[in-house]
């Protein structure tokens, strides 16, 4: 256990150097952190609050806040968010933390809602390379890129987001380059793109009930050649005031989902997932926390999608 703790200490540490890898499994409780294209979606400002903390069942965990304010303009149809993170990586060797400003703007065409958005991100990534020197025993082969030189290192990330909502189908398109300065004095700096694609679709069979299938697919390449892709299916439902949902991603984890939306403007969510590779049986499972507030929904305008789903 000791080993594994170790070694995957060490995976998250060196390959996690551009931030937010602890990735939530509610994707679109928090839309501002996720889909840009969404920002403003519920036509009124909104607030959300997410906390995940990613196999506890490890000692020296991985935790992740994200906070989104976000309000929509309807004299120029556009929504602008911030949204502010914080990644904890072990007892603090790693932290990094984040501001990201979005803007997005609707365009109508008869009966369809033609989304788009753009986003700068600044992160600083801490290292304490104490931790390394004096509790971390050397591990080979590793190649470690020669001499540290910084504990502090700045990154940037620009994302563009389109998307389309006509008739309960929604669709997003999401592209972003990651670049972020190397620790170590002879190696270039970091390089990510990203691209992910997300689709939806609500089937309503009643006014109190509703059913939406959905799937996102992600694929990360971190340059000049190393790629990793995701593939998450999920089913979201919804009975009057209560909010249900599970999903698999795959040959990764498989999670469940739940919460409550309260006064129709305030969503508490709550979701466990599990590690379905070779890490689960050491992982116990993560947990995440959500809340979702709606500050003006009776002034709301140009209201996309009313209810949200999380998954």
């Amino acid at each position: 256990m000791k080993s594994f703790s170790l070694v995957t200490l060490l995976t998250f540490l060196m390959s996690g150097v551009f931030g937010q890898e602890v990735t939530p499994i509610q994707t679109l409780l928090s839309p501002g952190a996720g889909f840009i294209a969404l920002t403003g979606y519920h036509g009124a400002i909104q607030t959300s609050l997410q906390y995940r903390n990613q196999w506890p069942g490890i000692p020296s965990t991985f935790v992740n806040y994200d906070l989104t304010v976000d309000a929509y303009l309807p004299s120029v149809r556009s929504g602008i968010g911030l949204a502010l993170s914080h990644d904890r990586t072990g007892s603090g060797q790693s932290q990094i933390n984040g501001a990201q400003l979005n803007l997005s703007h609707r365009y109508l065409i008869k009966k369809a809602s033609l989304l788009g958005g753009l986003s700068y991100q600044y992160s600083s990534l801490r290292l304490d390379w104490q931790c390394f020197y004096c509790n971390i025993p050397p591990i080979y082969p590793m190649n470690t890129g020669g001499i540290p030189v910084a504990s502090t290192l700045p990154g940037h990330r620009l994302q563009s987001s389109v998307g389309v909502f006509v008739s309960d189908f929604l669709f997003l398109y999401q592209v972003g380059y990651s670049t972020r300065m190397s620790p170590f004095k002879d190696e270039p700096n970091y390089e990510r793109v990203t691209h992910s694609a997300y689709a939806a679709y609500r089937f309503a069979l009643s006014t109190d009930v509703d059913i939406t299938p959905s799937a996102n697919f992600r694929r990360d390449s971190f340059l000049p050649d190393d790629h990793f892709n995701a593939l998450t299916l999920a089913c979201n439902a919804r009975y009057k005031f209560l909010q249900a949902g599970a999903l698999y991603r795959w040959g990764d984890a498989a999670g469940v989902q739940m919460g409550a939306i309260l006064a129709n403007r305030c969503l508490i969510s709550y979701s466990y997932d599990i590690t379905v590779s070779s890490l689960g049986t050491q992982t116990l499972g993560s947990h995440e926390l959500g809340l979702r507030l709606t500050l003006n929904k009776n002034k709301a305008k140009d209201v996309l999608v009313e209810n949200l789903w999380a998954l």
